[in-house]
């Protein structure tokens, strides 16, 4: 999957192409218009970084289409809507925890605590996660990685001329403290079904 984050003329500032290796196309409106980086590009940034496969560009990848994703090219899979509806209202509890993941990379990196490795663990700590979140021990190598690269994107996105974009590719490395995906045991099992 290839994301490109485009720089457009509207109050939104931001809009992110999907493209999938299949031909199918999705526009994304980003939230938080004012933001640098854009919201869906920063938590695209830590996801990544992170390897952590169960948030909102992790579900993506594995062809989950959320309501706010405009399809403009390829075929629709059968059966696409239900599958996605069902992965979502199944994925409250990852999703959420993704979302305050990349909140607290955020706000270590804007405070630049991952150089103090007691503030940012106890910024770790003190978030919400749910329950069996290996998120609290994330090693401050990958935190600083996350950190490196969200400065790095709030560093490019304003060099980003109207039209142009900032184009990333997502790779399915997944950190051995996120959780795995539901999604992946769903695909294994049915090609282990098929080898029968």
């Amino acid at each position: 999957m290839e994301v490109a984050f485009v720089r457009v003329p509207a109050r939104h500032q931001c809009e992110a192409v999907v493209s999938f290796d299949n031909g199918r196309v999705f526009r994304i409106v980003s939230p938080g218009a004012f933001r640098v980086p854009p919201h869906d590009l920063a938590q695209f940034v830590v996801e990544h970084e992170l390897g952590w496969q169960t948030g909102f560009w992790g579900y993506i990848a594995r062809g989950v289409v959320f309501r706010e994703m405009m399809q403009e090219e390829g075929k629709r899979p059968p059966h696409g809507e239900e599958r996605s509806r069902s992965a979502i209202r199944g994925a409250k509890d990852l999703l959420a925890e993704t979302e305050m993941l990349a909140g607290a990379v955020a706000e270590i990196a804007r405070a630049n605590l991952e150089r103090d490795p007691s503030r940012t663990a106890a910024l770790l700590a003190r978030a919400w996660w749910p329950p069996h979140s290996n998120a609290a021990q994330l090693p401050l190598a990958d935190v600083r990685r996350a950190c490196r690269a969200l400065r790095q994107a709030e560093a490019d996105w304003p060099a980003v001329v109207m039209g142009d974009s900032l184009r990333f590719r997502w790779s399915l490395r997944r950190n051995p403290l996120a959780p795995e995906n539901p999604l992946d045991a769903k695909t294994a099992e049915r090609r282990r079904r098929a080898r029968r």
